[in-house]
């Protein structure tokens, strides 16, 4: 109940600017029970930042306990930003050092690679300065997507998002892949 409450809430602040055809969203589900959005540093649910603001990213989930293995860094998140006429913009070397191909997890000696991490409620962290990761030459309001990877069970080879909730299958499954937020889709003021 908490997540829908926390995606309700996150649908709510998101406001709809008319610079693209594309929905601007700060938040968006990743599992059935697990929510990804972009947050402000002052803890404020927003679609907007200015391109040197620091933007933090949080992950909540209902009540229980949810398990999943977390994927290196450069490989957690993808993202990208787009001119007011929707070309991508380049990465500076930063950028391209954090945007590492992900490969999925073959066997368990893969999966035992990728931390494990347990999370109920809210986890908030810092993402980046758009600036950091994106050549922003101009002024103007520029659209940025980011979209967070997690590495889950699978049955079957299918995200079997019920034993995201069973710790021991985080222990002994062989089997996982990696699950691929939608992307959250905010805006960047650069000035």
């Amino acid at each position: 109940m908490k997540t829908k409450l926390c995606i309700f809430s996150a649908t709510i602040f998101a406001i709809a600017l008319n610079i693209t055809a594309l929905p601007i969203t700060n938040g968006v589900p990743i599992t059935p029970d697990m929510a990804f959005y972009l947050i402000s540093d002052s803890g404020a649910a927003t679609n907007q930042f200015k391109s040197d603001e620091l933007i933090f990213y949080g992950l909540c989930t209902d009540d229980r306990p949810h398990y999943y293995r977390a994927l290196p860094y450069k490989q957690t998140f993808d993202l990208k930003l787009f001119d007011e006429k929707g070309r991508e913009m380049p990465k500076t070397v930063r950028g391209l050092a954090a945007d590492e191909p992900v490969i999925s997890p073959k066997g368990r000696v893969d999966v035992d690679r990728f931390v494990a991490k347990v999370m109920v409620g809210h986890e908030i962290r810092a993402l980046t300065h758009p600036d950091d990761l994106f050549v922003i030459k101009d002024k103007g309001i520029y659209q940025m997507e980011v979209r967070i990877r997690i590495c889950v069970p699978t049955t079957n080879n299918v995200p079997d998002f019920a034993m995201i909730t069973n710790g021991h299958a985080l222990l002994t499954n062989r089997y996982f892949c990696v699950v691929t937020s939608a992307p959250v889709r905010v805006n960047v003021i650069k000035e």
